[in-house]
């Protein structure tokens, strides 16, 4: 508990060192000691550690949250207009009312704690928040590091629509995982009479709501770029977005979403794809866990990505074993004649050896050179981060 004090108590802005002399360190950078050491804290500090720094971390930041909160689009950008009194939200279960929460007909807005779970669980995703601090070793810290949806097949990604926001904008080999805009984020009074007033409840879980809720918005702003990208949202066997909003009216609704700053949304969202081959990796050290998400559920699934490596050191070493055999082979011969052959065969040996060694050795020195370009890339995005200016944010602006 000592360590735990340490890491997070209020004299910590004291001892961290900001590269960037004009951050707040007091306010969204209360945990800059993970940001900035994030192997060396998973590695030695206990899970339950690390999850209640990450809590505190999220809380601290949905706090900052609240000072800006409002909603992004204006009543008459809205896509779903509805003359429904989601003031019933507040009544409680002693409201006759039996308004459900838009998109969802099984849950009624009186049921206060219902309705937050679901928004919780369909908004926010803890594994992800534990993760956030750390997301900058595996992904370009951008929010704009997103792919439009109509250039996504060049990149040869197939759009998966996935619910859980666990998965958004994560992909894997052919696939990109999406979530649909929830209808409830489409309506103006549901923001102003529901999210806005969750955003400030004391509790600390109901606090990450609106900016989980902002950032997915945004996300849809770097997704959706052209007529094209909207047209494959609105496709069959996809529907991110309602069949019946029009090119123009979206371009109105998500005018503003490319405005949202990294202050104002969850710490996921200030960055966009993510792989989940380097999620599945750095599951085990952050997450206490053996993967991120298990995608095949068969046993070949878990052993398939090791055969092809395995054959090929094992080809490997059966040529330079045969190599030897010849070379050793060659030696008895001397003693017969045919010292050409011999002489051949020698050589022929070594040249085997070589040629099974040189690829091997130039696919090392290519795996510690991409390793190596990609942190040098990482901490070259992550200096420019923290070196960026931010302006102060005030009542006002809010």
């Amino acid at each position: 508990m000592t360590e735990l004090t340490s890491l997070t108590g209020e004299s910590q802005d004291k001892w961290i060192s900001c590269p960037g002399g004009n951050r707040d360190v007091g306010q969204s950078d209360q945990c800059a000691a993970l940001w900035l050491f994030p192997l060396s804290h998973s590695t030695y500090l206990s899970k339950p550690t690390i999850n209640a720094l990450s809590k505190k971390k999220q809380f601290q930041h949905s706090q900052l949250c609240l000072e800006m909160v409002s909603c992004p689009f204006t009543r008459s950008t809205e896509l779903i207009n509805t003359a429904d009194d989601y003031t019933v939200f507040h009544d409680g279960n002693n409201s006759p009312s039996a308004l459900t929460l838009p998109g969802q007909p099984r849950i009624k807005l009186r049921d206060r704690p219902r309705t937050i779970a679901h928004l919780l669980k369909d908004l926010h995703c803890e594994k992800l928040a534990i993760m956030a601090s750390h997301l900058w070793v595996m992904s370009t810290h951008s929010h704009e590091n997103i792919t439009p949806l109509h250039r996504q097949s060049l990149r040869g990604r197939a759009v998966v629509v996935m619910e859980d926001p666990a998965f958004h904008l994560v992909w894997i080999h052919d696939r990109i995982f999406i979530k649909p805009l929830p209808k409830y984020l489409l309506t103006y009074s549901f923001w102003e009479k529901v999210l806005l007033e969750i955003s400030t409840a004391p509790e600390a879980t109901e606090s990450m709501i609106v900016p989980a809720a902002r950032g997915l918005l945004r996300s849809y702003y770097h997704l959706i770029k052209s007529e094209c990208d909207f047209r494959i949202a609105q496709r069959e066997d996809l529907q991110l977005i309602p069949r019946d909003v029009t090119w123009e009216q979206f371009c109105a609704f998500s005018e503003t979403f490319g405005e949202i700053r990294d202050e104002e949304v969850s710490l996921r969202y200030e960055y966009g794809e993510l792989r989940l081959t380097r999620l599945n990796m750095w599951a085990l050290p952050l997450l206490g866990t053996t993967t991120y998400q298990h995608v095949g559920l068969q046993y070949i699934d878990d052993f398939s990505p090791y055969f092809t490596p395995l054959l090929f050191v094992f080809a490997v070493v059966a040529i330079m074993l045969n190599a030897m055999q010849v070379g050793l082979q060659a030696v008895d011969l001397e003693a017969v004649g045919w010292p050409g052959f011999v002489c051949l065969s020698r050589w022929f040996a070594i040249a085997s050896i070589i040629f099974a060694l040189v690829p091997c050795a130039g696919l090392l020195l290519l795996l510690v050179y991409k390793i190596a370009d990609e942190w040098i890339y990482a901490l070259r995005q992550r200096w420019k981060y923290w070196r960026r200016p931010r302006a102060p944010v005030t009542k006002q602006e809010a």
